[in-house]
């Protein structure tokens, strides 16, 4: 909920409002990670992954160092106007 409409509610639509969101994101989690799990088990996908190795490791390299590139950049932009 915006801090904009936080004071314009009673104390009681506060706490439901925050219990429900509170739910709806730990579901949301838990359908991510059953989905991703279910995912993972796919048998399919594990023999794509032995025929070729190699592009595998260079696809999951590149993913990963994108990632960290990225969450430099973050980093390096917003973390000094946290003080």
């Amino acid at each position: 909920m915006s801090h904009y409409t936080w004071h314009n509610v009673t104390e009681s639509s506060r706490i439901t409002t925050k219990h429900a969101f509170a739910t709806l994101s730990f579901v949301a989690e838990i359908f991510i990670f059953l989905y991703v799990g279910m995912d993972a088990l796919d048998i399919e996908k594990w023999r794509f992954v032995s025929d070729s190795p190699g592009t595998s490791v260079a696809v999951s390299s590149i993913l990963l160092a994108l990632i960290m590139v990225g969450r430099a950049a973050f980093q390096l932009l917003f973390f000094p106007y946290h003080f």
